[in-house]
Protein backbone atom coordinates (compact mmCIF):
# COMPACT_ATOMS: atom_id res chain seq x y z
CA UNK A 1 0.00 0.00 0.00
CA UNK A 2 1.34 3.45 -0.87
CA UNK A 3 1.88 5.94 1.91
CA UNK A 4 -0.61 8.68 2.76
CA UNK A 5 0.30 12.34 2.27
CA UNK A 6 -0.94 15.64 3.66
CA UNK A 7 -3.83 17.07 1.67
CA UNK A 8 -2.35 20.11 -0.04
CA UNK A 9 -4.84 22.78 -1.08
CA UNK A 10 -2.60 24.67 -3.51
CA UNK A 11 -1.46 23.68 -6.97
CA UNK A 12 1.57 21.43 -6.73
CA UNK A 13 3.15 18.38 -8.28
CA UNK A 14 3.61 15.22 -6.26
CA UNK A 15 5.34 11.96 -7.16
CA UNK A 16 3.91 8.89 -8.82
CA UNK A 17 4.98 6.75 -5.85
CA UNK A 18 2.59 8.64 -3.60
CA UNK A 19 -0.35 7.76 -5.82
CA UNK A 20 0.30 4.72 -7.96
CA UNK A 21 -0.50 1.26 -6.64
CA UNK A 22 -0.35 -0.97 -9.74
CA UNK A 23 -1.43 -1.33 -13.38
CA UNK A 24 -3.64 -3.97 -15.02
CA UNK A 25 -4.07 -5.23 -18.58
CA UNK A 26 -7.78 -5.18 -19.45
CA UNK A 27 -7.84 -6.19 -23.10
CA UNK A 28 -4.65 -7.44 -24.75
CA UNK A 29 -5.13 -11.12 -25.66
CA UNK A 30 -8.26 -11.21 -23.48
CA UNK A 31 -10.98 -10.43 -26.06
CA UNK A 32 -11.57 -13.00 -28.76
CA UNK A 33 -11.14 -11.90 -32.37
CA UNK A 34 -9.73 -8.48 -31.53
CA UNK A 35 -6.21 -7.14 -31.98
CA UNK A 36 -6.85 -3.46 -31.20
CA UNK A 37 -8.88 -1.86 -28.38
CA UNK A 38 -9.43 1.75 -27.29
CA UNK A 39 -11.97 4.23 -25.82
CA UNK A 40 -13.57 3.21 -22.52
CA UNK A 41 -16.71 3.34 -20.42
CA UNK A 42 -16.46 1.62 -17.05
CA UNK A 43 -18.36 0.67 -13.88
CA UNK A 44 -17.58 -0.86 -10.51
CA UNK A 45 -19.28 -4.09 -9.44
CA UNK A 46 -20.45 -3.30 -5.90
CA UNK A 47 -22.48 -5.37 -3.45
CA UNK A 48 -23.66 -3.51 -1.42
CA UNK A 49 -22.85 -0.01 -2.72
CA UNK A 50 -19.39 1.02 -1.57
CA UNK A 51 -18.16 -2.58 -1.30
CA UNK A 52 -16.44 -3.23 -4.61
CA UNK A 53 -16.13 -6.88 -5.62
CA UNK A 54 -15.21 -6.41 -9.27
CA UNK A 55 -14.78 -4.09 -12.25
CA UNK A 56 -16.11 -3.92 -15.81
CA UNK A 57 -15.08 -1.81 -18.79
CA UNK A 58 -16.50 -1.59 -22.32
CA UNK A 59 -14.38 -0.44 -25.26
CA UNK A 60 -14.00 -0.29 -29.01
CA UNK A 61 -12.45 -3.30 -30.75
CA UNK A 62 -11.56 -4.33 -34.25
CA UNK A 63 -12.85 -7.55 -35.84
CA UNK A 64 -10.36 -9.44 -38.05
CA UNK A 65 -12.85 -12.27 -38.64
CA UNK A 66 -15.04 -9.81 -40.55
CA UNK A 67 -12.18 -8.06 -42.41
CA UNK A 68 -10.90 -9.00 -45.85
CA UNK A 69 -8.44 -9.96 -47.16
CA UNK A 70 -7.08 -12.30 -44.47
CA UNK A 71 -8.34 -10.30 -41.52
CA UNK A 72 -5.88 -7.48 -42.24
CA UNK A 73 -7.34 -4.05 -41.39
CA UNK A 74 -4.07 -2.12 -41.46
CA UNK A 75 -4.40 -1.05 -45.10
CA UNK A 76 -6.74 1.57 -46.54
CA UNK A 77 -7.69 -0.98 -49.23
CA UNK A 78 -9.22 -3.52 -46.82
CA UNK A 79 -12.94 -4.41 -46.75
CA UNK A 80 -15.29 -4.91 -43.80
CA UNK A 81 -18.14 -7.41 -43.87
CA UNK A 82 -21.66 -7.87 -42.51
CA UNK A 83 -21.59 -8.87 -38.86
CA UNK A 84 -18.54 -6.73 -38.03
CA UNK A 85 -18.46 -5.69 -34.36
CA UNK A 86 -16.46 -2.79 -32.91
CA UNK A 87 -17.50 -3.38 -29.28
CA UNK A 88 -16.17 -5.55 -26.45
CA UNK A 89 -16.04 -5.67 -22.67
CA UNK A 90 -13.71 -6.98 -19.98
CA UNK A 91 -14.58 -7.70 -16.37
CA UNK A 92 -12.54 -8.42 -13.26
CA UNK A 93 -13.96 -10.91 -10.74
CA UNK A 94 -12.47 -13.70 -8.66
CA UNK A 95 -8.94 -12.40 -9.20
CA UNK A 96 -9.00 -12.63 -13.01
CA UNK A 97 -9.74 -10.35 -15.97
CA UNK A 98 -11.83 -11.95 -18.74
CA UNK A 99 -13.17 -10.52 -21.98
CA UNK A 100 -16.18 -10.63 -24.31
CA UNK A 101 -16.44 -9.57 -27.96
CA UNK A 102 -20.09 -8.86 -28.71
CA UNK A 103 -21.68 -10.22 -31.86
CA UNK A 104 -24.14 -8.26 -33.97
CA UNK A 105 -27.49 -8.98 -32.28
CA UNK A 106 -29.94 -11.17 -34.24
CA UNK A 107 -33.43 -9.99 -35.20
CA UNK A 108 -32.69 -6.34 -34.42
CA UNK A 109 -32.35 -5.05 -37.97
CA UNK A 110 -28.65 -4.16 -37.79
CA UNK A 111 -25.67 -5.45 -39.79
CA UNK A 112 -22.66 -3.72 -38.20
CA UNK A 113 -21.77 -2.54 -34.66
CA UNK A 114 -19.84 0.73 -34.87
CA UNK A 115 -18.68 1.16 -31.26
CA UNK A 116 -18.56 4.33 -29.09
CA UNK A 117 -19.26 2.31 -25.93
CA UNK A 118 -21.42 3.15 -22.95
CA UNK A 119 -21.77 0.93 -19.86
CA UNK A 120 -24.05 0.82 -16.79
CA UNK A 121 -24.77 -1.96 -14.31
CA UNK A 122 -27.44 -3.03 -11.84
CA UNK A 123 -27.37 -5.58 -9.05
CA UNK A 124 -29.67 -8.58 -9.51
CA UNK A 125 -29.31 -10.88 -6.49
CA UNK A 126 -26.65 -13.45 -7.41
CA UNK A 127 -25.32 -11.50 -10.39
CA UNK A 128 -24.78 -8.06 -11.86
CA UNK A 129 -26.54 -7.20 -15.10
CA UNK A 130 -24.37 -4.97 -17.29
CA UNK A 131 -25.83 -2.99 -20.19
CA UNK A 132 -23.48 -2.08 -23.05
CA UNK A 133 -24.29 0.57 -25.66
CA UNK A 134 -22.90 0.84 -29.20
CA UNK A 135 -23.63 2.67 -32.43
CA UNK A 136 -24.82 0.50 -35.33
CA UNK A 137 -25.64 0.45 -39.04
CA UNK A 138 -29.13 -0.75 -39.98
CA UNK A 139 -29.75 -3.63 -42.41
CA UNK A 140 -31.41 -1.24 -44.85
CA UNK A 141 -28.42 1.12 -44.90
CA UNK A 142 -25.94 -1.76 -45.13
CA UNK A 143 -27.83 -3.43 -47.95
CA UNK A 144 -27.85 -0.19 -49.93
CA UNK A 145 -24.10 0.37 -49.52
CA UNK A 146 -21.86 -0.35 -52.56
CA UNK A 147 -20.33 -3.82 -52.28
CA UNK A 148 -17.02 -5.23 -53.41
CA UNK A 149 -16.72 -8.57 -55.23
CA UNK A 150 -16.41 -10.37 -51.86
CA UNK A 151 -19.78 -8.95 -50.72
CA UNK A 152 -18.17 -6.59 -48.20
CA UNK A 153 -17.89 -2.79 -48.06
CA UNK A 154 -14.62 -0.97 -48.70
CA UNK A 155 -13.12 0.83 -45.73
CA UNK A 156 -13.26 4.11 -47.65
CA UNK A 157 -16.97 3.73 -48.44
CA UNK A 158 -17.75 2.63 -44.88
CA UNK A 159 -16.33 5.78 -43.30
CA UNK A 160 -17.24 8.26 -46.02
CA UNK A 161 -20.46 7.07 -47.67
CA UNK A 162 -22.34 4.84 -45.18
CA UNK A 163 -24.55 6.41 -42.49
CA UNK A 164 -24.44 5.17 -38.90
CA UNK A 165 -28.15 5.29 -38.09
CA UNK A 166 -28.95 3.06 -35.08
CA UNK A 167 -28.04 2.60 -31.44
CA UNK A 168 -28.03 -0.78 -29.68
CA UNK A 169 -27.94 -1.88 -26.05
CA UNK A 170 -26.95 -5.43 -25.20
CA UNK A 171 -26.62 -7.09 -21.80
CA UNK A 172 -24.29 -9.39 -19.87
CA UNK A 173 -24.83 -11.36 -16.68
CA UNK A 174 -21.76 -11.28 -14.42
CA UNK A 175 -22.12 -13.85 -11.60
CA UNK A 176 -21.05 -12.82 -8.13
CA UNK A 177 -19.56 -16.27 -7.51
CA UNK A 178 -16.71 -15.46 -9.91
CA UNK A 179 -17.80 -17.79 -12.69
CA UNK A 180 -17.74 -16.70 -16.32
CA UNK A 181 -20.12 -13.98 -17.49
CA UNK A 182 -23.01 -14.83 -19.81
CA UNK A 183 -23.38 -12.71 -22.94
CA UNK A 184 -27.13 -12.23 -23.50
CA UNK A 185 -26.81 -10.68 -26.99
CA UNK A 186 -28.08 -13.77 -28.84
CA UNK A 187 -30.63 -14.69 -26.15
CA UNK A 188 -33.06 -11.79 -26.35
CA UNK A 189 -30.82 -9.49 -24.32
CA UNK A 190 -30.33 -6.75 -26.92
CA UNK A 191 -32.44 -3.95 -28.39
CA UNK A 192 -31.66 -1.57 -31.25
CA UNK A 193 -33.51 1.65 -32.01
CA UNK A 194 -33.44 4.86 -34.05
CA UNK A 195 -34.51 8.46 -33.56
CA UNK A 196 -35.23 11.36 -35.88
CA UNK A 197 -33.21 9.85 -38.72
CA UNK A 198 -29.91 10.78 -40.28
CA UNK A 199 -26.33 10.17 -39.18
CA UNK A 200 -25.67 9.72 -35.47
CA UNK A 201 -22.44 9.72 -33.46
CA UNK A 202 -21.25 9.27 -29.91
CA UNK A 203 -23.45 7.91 -27.21
CA UNK A 204 -23.93 7.83 -23.47
CA UNK A 205 -25.76 5.50 -21.14
CA UNK A 206 -27.28 6.16 -17.70
CA UNK A 207 -29.29 3.98 -15.31
CA UNK A 208 -31.64 5.64 -12.83
CA UNK A 209 -31.23 4.09 -9.39
CA UNK A 210 -34.71 5.38 -8.46
CA UNK A 211 -36.63 3.82 -11.37
CA UNK A 212 -34.18 1.37 -13.03
CA UNK A 213 -34.88 3.13 -16.34
CA UNK A 214 -32.03 3.02 -18.86
CA UNK A 215 -31.34 6.33 -20.65
CA UNK A 216 -29.40 6.69 -23.88
CA UNK A 217 -28.18 9.89 -25.54
CA UNK A 218 -26.48 10.49 -28.88
CA UNK A 219 -25.59 13.31 -31.23
CA UNK A 220 -27.67 13.53 -34.41
CA UNK A 221 -25.03 14.91 -36.76
CA UNK A 222 -27.43 15.48 -39.65
CA UNK A 223 -29.89 17.56 -37.62
CA UNK A 224 -27.47 19.14 -35.18
CA UNK A 225 -29.43 17.90 -32.17
CA UNK A 226 -28.95 15.74 -29.09
CA UNK A 227 -31.48 12.90 -28.87
CA UNK A 228 -32.32 11.09 -25.62
CA UNK A 229 -34.17 7.80 -25.11
CA UNK A 230 -35.71 6.06 -22.11
CA UNK A 231 -35.60 2.27 -22.47
CA UNK A 232 -35.24 2.73 -26.23
CA UNK A 233 -38.19 5.16 -26.56
CA UNK A 234 -37.38 8.72 -27.60
CA UNK A 235 -37.96 11.57 -25.15
CA UNK A 236 -38.45 15.24 -25.94
CA UNK A 237 -35.35 17.05 -27.16
CA UNK A 238 -33.27 18.28 -24.18
CA UNK A 239 -31.77 21.19 -26.10
CA UNK A 240 -34.88 22.24 -28.05
CA UNK A 241 -34.99 25.70 -26.44
CA UNK A 242 -31.36 26.40 -27.25
CA UNK A 243 -31.58 24.89 -30.74
CA UNK A 244 -34.63 27.00 -31.57
CA UNK A 245 -32.52 30.01 -30.63
CA UNK A 246 -30.13 29.23 -33.44
CA UNK A 247 -27.56 26.90 -31.84
CA UNK A 248 -26.44 23.62 -33.39
CA UNK A 249 -25.09 20.74 -31.28
CA UNK A 250 -21.66 19.66 -32.52
CA UNK A 251 -20.28 16.90 -30.29
CA UNK A 252 -20.97 13.84 -28.15
CA UNK A 253 -23.37 14.13 -25.20
CA UNK A 254 -22.44 12.81 -21.78
CA UNK A 255 -24.45 11.85 -18.72
CA UNK A 256 -23.23 12.78 -15.26
CA UNK A 257 -24.28 10.62 -12.34
CA UNK A 258 -27.30 12.58 -11.11
CA UNK A 259 -29.13 12.74 -14.41
CA UNK A 260 -28.01 15.78 -16.38
CA UNK A 261 -27.06 15.39 -19.99
CA UNK A 262 -24.35 17.79 -21.06
CA UNK A 263 -22.43 19.21 -23.92
CA UNK A 264 -20.07 22.14 -23.46
CA UNK A 265 -21.94 25.29 -22.32
CA UNK A 266 -25.40 23.71 -21.90
CA UNK A 267 -26.77 21.42 -19.18
CA UNK A 268 -30.36 20.18 -19.37
CA UNK A 269 -31.71 18.17 -16.44
CA UNK A 270 -34.52 15.64 -16.80
CA UNK A 271 -37.32 15.24 -14.21
CA UNK A 272 -38.39 11.57 -14.32
CA UNK A 273 -41.68 12.23 -12.54
CA UNK A 274 -42.74 15.15 -14.73
CA UNK A 275 -41.08 13.94 -17.95
CA UNK A 276 -39.69 17.44 -18.54
CA UNK A 277 -36.32 19.05 -19.25
CA UNK A 278 -34.87 22.12 -17.58
CA UNK A 279 -32.00 23.77 -19.48
CA UNK A 280 -29.22 25.65 -17.70
CA UNK A 281 -26.32 27.45 -19.32
CA UNK A 282 -22.81 27.18 -17.90
CA UNK A 283 -22.37 30.95 -17.87
CA UNK A 284 -18.89 32.39 -17.68
CA UNK A 285 -17.29 29.05 -18.39
CA UNK A 286 -15.08 30.16 -21.27
CA UNK A 287 -14.72 28.84 -24.79
CA UNK A 288 -14.58 25.15 -25.67
CA UNK A 289 -12.79 23.93 -28.80
CA UNK A 290 -12.93 20.42 -30.24
CA UNK A 291 -9.85 20.67 -32.45
CA UNK A 292 -7.16 18.02 -32.09
CA UNK A 293 -4.14 18.23 -29.83
CA UNK A 294 -0.77 18.50 -31.57
CA UNK A 295 1.95 17.00 -29.38
CA UNK A 296 4.74 19.45 -28.58
CA UNK A 297 7.69 19.35 -30.95
CA UNK A 298 5.94 17.00 -33.41
CA UNK A 299 3.28 16.88 -36.10
CA UNK A 300 1.43 14.06 -34.27
CA UNK A 301 -2.20 15.00 -33.67
CA UNK A 302 -4.70 13.25 -31.40
CA UNK A 303 -8.42 13.91 -31.36
CA UNK A 304 -10.70 13.73 -28.31
CA UNK A 305 -14.19 14.89 -27.35
CA UNK A 306 -12.44 17.06 -24.77
CA UNK A 307 -14.82 17.28 -21.81
CA UNK A 308 -15.81 15.31 -18.73
CA UNK A 309 -18.30 15.78 -15.89
CA UNK A 310 -19.14 14.40 -12.46
CA UNK A 311 -21.92 15.10 -9.97
CA UNK A 312 -22.52 14.29 -6.33
CA UNK A 313 -25.07 15.19 -3.65
CA UNK A 314 -24.32 16.72 -0.25
CA UNK A 315 -26.76 18.28 2.23
CA UNK A 316 -29.61 18.18 -0.27
CA UNK A 317 -27.67 19.97 -3.02
CA UNK A 318 -26.46 18.53 -6.32
CA UNK A 319 -22.97 19.63 -7.35
CA UNK A 320 -21.62 19.42 -10.88
CA UNK A 321 -17.94 19.66 -11.82
CA UNK A 322 -17.10 19.99 -15.49
CA UNK A 323 -13.73 20.22 -17.31
CA UNK A 324 -13.40 21.04 -21.01
CA UNK A 325 -10.72 21.62 -23.63
CA UNK A 326 -9.87 25.24 -24.40
CA UNK A 327 -8.91 26.75 -27.72
CA UNK A 328 -5.26 26.43 -28.71
CA UNK A 329 -3.14 29.35 -27.61
CA UNK A 330 -0.53 31.07 -29.82
CA UNK A 331 1.91 28.23 -29.05
CA UNK A 332 -0.60 25.54 -30.03
CA UNK A 333 -1.22 24.45 -26.42
CA UNK A 334 -4.67 23.18 -25.38
CA UNK A 335 -5.54 23.23 -21.69
CA UNK A 336 -8.38 21.85 -19.58
CA UNK A 337 -10.57 24.42 -17.79
CA UNK A 338 -12.93 23.62 -14.92
CA UNK A 339 -16.39 24.96 -14.08
CA UNK A 340 -18.92 24.09 -11.40
CA UNK A 341 -22.68 24.37 -10.87
CA UNK A 342 -24.90 23.90 -7.83
CA UNK A 343 -28.51 22.72 -8.19
CA UNK A 344 -31.54 22.79 -5.92
CA UNK A 345 -33.90 20.25 -7.42
CA UNK A 346 -34.04 20.96 -11.14
CA UNK A 347 -33.13 24.64 -10.78
CA UNK A 348 -29.66 26.03 -11.22
CA UNK A 349 -28.50 27.79 -8.07
CA UNK A 350 -25.09 28.94 -9.31
CA UNK A 351 -22.63 28.26 -12.15
CA UNK A 352 -19.06 29.55 -12.12
CA UNK A 353 -15.73 29.00 -13.78
CA UNK A 354 -13.07 27.67 -11.42
CA UNK A 355 -10.44 30.42 -11.50
CA UNK A 356 -7.51 28.16 -10.61
CA UNK A 357 -9.09 25.09 -12.15
CA UNK A 358 -6.98 25.02 -15.30
CA UNK A 359 -4.09 22.79 -16.29
CA UNK A 360 -0.58 24.32 -16.59
CA UNK A 361 0.04 26.64 -19.51
CA UNK A 362 3.30 25.04 -20.62
CA UNK A 363 1.76 21.86 -22.06
CA UNK A 364 -1.37 20.44 -23.64
CA UNK A 365 -3.79 18.35 -21.58
CA UNK A 366 -6.24 15.99 -23.27
CA UNK A 367 -8.50 12.93 -22.96
CA UNK A 368 -9.81 13.99 -19.52
CA UNK A 369 -11.77 11.78 -17.11
CA UNK A 370 -13.27 13.06 -13.85
CA UNK A 371 -14.64 11.39 -10.70
CA UNK A 372 -15.44 12.45 -7.13
CA UNK A 373 -14.15 10.51 -4.12
CA UNK A 374 -15.58 10.28 -0.61
CA UNK A 375 -13.18 9.06 2.09
CA UNK A 376 -14.79 7.44 5.15
CA UNK A 377 -18.17 8.82 4.12
CA UNK A 378 -16.92 12.41 4.25
CA UNK A 379 -17.18 15.25 1.75
CA UNK A 380 -16.51 14.50 -1.90
CA UNK A 381 -13.28 15.55 -3.59
CA UNK A 382 -13.06 15.75 -7.39
CA UNK A 383 -10.15 14.04 -9.15
CA UNK A 384 -9.24 14.96 -12.72
CA UNK A 385 -7.12 12.64 -14.86
CA UNK A 386 -5.63 13.52 -18.24
CA UNK A 387 -2.70 12.99 -20.60
CA UNK A 388 -0.04 15.71 -20.88
CA UNK A 389 2.82 16.22 -23.34
CA UNK A 390 4.91 18.03 -20.72
CA UNK A 391 7.59 15.32 -20.93
CA UNK A 392 10.65 14.37 -22.97
CA UNK A 393 11.36 13.18 -25.57
CA UNK A 394 8.97 15.04 -27.89
CA UNK A 395 6.04 12.92 -28.97
CA UNK A 396 5.66 11.14 -25.65
CA UNK A 397 2.91 11.67 -23.07
CA UNK A 398 2.32 11.00 -19.39
CA UNK A 399 -0.82 10.38 -17.37
CA UNK A 400 -1.60 12.88 -14.60
CA UNK A 401 -4.11 12.50 -11.79
CA UNK A 402 -4.99 15.73 -10.00
CA UNK A 403 -6.96 16.32 -6.83
CA UNK A 404 -9.15 19.41 -7.40
CA UNK A 405 -9.98 21.94 -4.71
CA UNK A 406 -13.77 22.35 -4.74
CA UNK A 407 -13.71 26.12 -4.16
CA UNK A 408 -10.77 27.43 -6.18
CA UNK A 409 -10.20 24.55 -8.58
CA UNK A 410 -6.47 24.47 -7.77
CA UNK A 411 -4.94 21.07 -8.47
CA UNK A 412 -2.53 18.84 -6.58
CA UNK A 413 -1.05 16.96 -9.51
CA UNK A 414 0.38 13.45 -9.45
CA UNK A 415 2.26 12.53 -12.66
CA UNK A 416 1.82 8.76 -12.92
CA UNK A 417 4.72 6.46 -13.76
CA UNK A 418 6.70 6.56 -16.99
CA UNK A 419 5.89 7.93 -20.41
CA UNK A 420 4.53 6.33 -23.56
CA UNK A 421 4.39 7.20 -27.23
CA UNK A 422 0.81 7.37 -28.55
CA UNK A 423 0.08 5.35 -31.66
CA UNK A 424 -2.99 7.03 -33.22
CA UNK A 425 -4.78 5.36 -36.08
CA UNK A 426 -4.41 7.49 -39.20
CA UNK A 427 -6.31 5.69 -41.96
CA UNK A 428 -8.87 7.80 -43.81
CA UNK A 429 -12.12 8.04 -41.82
CA UNK A 430 -10.40 7.66 -38.45
CA UNK A 431 -7.65 10.33 -38.46
CA UNK A 432 -5.63 10.80 -35.30
CA UNK A 433 -7.68 8.23 -33.38
CA UNK A 434 -6.33 7.01 -30.02
CA UNK A 435 -9.75 6.70 -28.39
CA UNK A 436 -12.13 9.65 -28.03
CA UNK A 437 -12.80 9.34 -24.27
CA UNK A 438 -11.91 7.29 -21.18
CA UNK A 439 -13.16 6.65 -17.65
CA UNK A 440 -12.02 7.19 -14.07
CA UNK A 441 -13.79 4.84 -11.62
CA UNK A 442 -13.87 4.79 -7.82
CA UNK A 443 -13.38 1.49 -5.99
CA UNK A 444 -14.83 1.19 -2.46
CA UNK A 445 -16.43 4.63 -2.52
CA UNK A 446 -16.94 6.01 1.01
CA UNK A 447 -14.45 3.65 2.65
CA UNK A 448 -11.27 4.67 4.48
CA UNK A 449 -9.17 3.58 1.47
CA UNK A 450 -10.99 4.21 -1.83
CA UNK A 451 -9.01 3.59 -5.00
CA UNK A 452 -8.88 5.44 -8.32
CA UNK A 453 -9.03 3.23 -11.43
CA UNK A 454 -8.09 5.11 -14.61
CA UNK A 455 -8.65 3.25 -17.89
CA UNK A 456 -6.51 4.31 -20.85
CA UNK A 457 -5.27 3.39 -24.30
CA UNK A 458 -1.91 1.63 -23.97
CA UNK A 459 0.47 1.63 -26.95
CA UNK A 460 3.51 0.17 -25.18
CA UNK A 461 3.17 -3.44 -26.37
CA UNK A 462 5.35 -2.97 -29.47
CA UNK A 463 6.69 -0.39 -31.90
CA UNK A 464 3.94 1.77 -33.41
CA UNK A 465 2.68 0.66 -36.81
CA UNK A 466 2.20 4.11 -38.28
CA UNK A 467 -1.33 4.87 -39.60
CA UNK A 468 -2.63 1.41 -38.68
CA UNK A 469 -2.95 2.37 -35.00
CA UNK A 470 -1.24 -0.76 -33.71
CA UNK A 471 -0.69 -1.32 -30.87
CA UNK A 472 -3.73 -0.03 -28.99
CA UNK A 473 -4.99 -1.91 -25.95
CA UNK A 474 -6.80 -1.10 -22.70
CA UNK A 475 -4.90 -0.89 -19.44
CA UNK A 476 -5.88 0.53 -16.06
CA UNK A 477 -3.76 2.23 -13.46
CA UNK A 478 -4.87 2.04 -9.85
CA UNK A 479 -4.14 4.81 -7.37
CA UNK A 480 -4.78 5.86 -3.80
CA UNK A 481 -8.00 7.88 -3.64
CA UNK A 482 -7.47 8.75 0.03
CA UNK A 483 -4.70 11.25 -0.67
Amino acid sequence: MVRRTNRARTAASKTAEQLLQFGVNFSQNLVSNSTRESETSAVVLDSPPGTTLGLAVAFNTNDPAHSKPNGDDTQLSHHECKGYSHVGMSYYTNGAVRGIHFATPPNQGVSYLFGDPGLVVEERGSFWLAYVYTLAISDATWNAAPKQSDGCVSYSDLYNNVTVDRGCITSVRIPKDGSAAIDMTSNGGAICFSGLGGEIDGGALYRSAATANIYTAWWNVTRGKIEVFKNGVQLGLPFSIVTDGGYTMVNHPIFASSKPTATKDELPRYDEQKNTWTTAQLTGSGTYSEDEVTLKGTTTTIRHIGYTAETFTENGLNYLYFFYSTKKDSSGIKRLQGATCTFVGASTHDCNVLGSGITPGNASAFLPALAAVSVSGGSYHPWLSYWTDNVNPAGTVQMVMARVDRVTGSMTRYPVGGVETPCPRGLSGTPDYWGDYDTLSIVSQGSSQPSLVRYLTDSTASTCQVNAGNPQHISAIVGNGAL
